[in-house]
């Protein structure tokens, strides 16, 4: 069994993947979620994306672990 390694550049480049995914799907998100919510979730799921997505363009951590964590407070 090999052991998979990520590093922060690694990390960065798929949280642009991820940013661009949730982007390309966010009015499809909040047309699923107007059948059986009030339809913000696909708002919120873009504003996530670009906060990701500006936050990987400009952080200069290298600790994934840390990396990861600044992730979370970037997109509250």
């Amino acid at each position: 069994m090999s052991a998979l390694a990520l590093d922060s550049a690694d990390l960065c480049r798929m949280l642009g993947q991820v940013s661009a995914a949730l982007g390309a799907h966010s009015e499809e998100i909040r047309e699923l979620d107007a059948k059986v919510g009030d339809g913000d979730l696909g708002i919120t799921v873009d504003l996530i994306g670009k906060a990701l997505l500006e936050f990987a363009g400009s952080t200069s951590e290298t600790d994934v672990g840390r990396l990861l964590m600044q992730c979370g407070v970037a997109v509250q």
